[in-house]
C-alpha cells in the first residue's frame, strides 16, 4: 500500500471566468537564482522567459 496520493484540481465555471494578471513570485534559494541567471545569459533570454517556457512544457 502506498502513502502517496496524487489528484488534480479543475476549476468550476464561475472561478475560471476570473482573469488572471500572468504574474507571481517565487522565493528560490540563491544557488538556484544565480543557476537560472547563468542558464538564461546563455540562452540569451531573461529569466522570466526561461522559467515561463519551462513551466508551459510542464503545464
Amino acid at each position: 500500500m502506498s502513502d502517496h496520493y496524487t489528484y488534480r484540481i479543475t476549476w468550476s465555471e464561475p472561478f475560471g471566468d476570473r482573469s488572471y494578471s500572468g504574474k507571481f513570485m517565487v522565493r528560490v534559494p540563491p544557488e538556484v537564482h544565480r543557476a537560472l541567471a547563468i542558464r538564461a545569459a546563455e540562452q540569451g533570454v531573461s529569466i522570466n522567459r526561461l522559467v515561463s517556457a519551462r513551466l508551459a512544457r510542464e503545464g
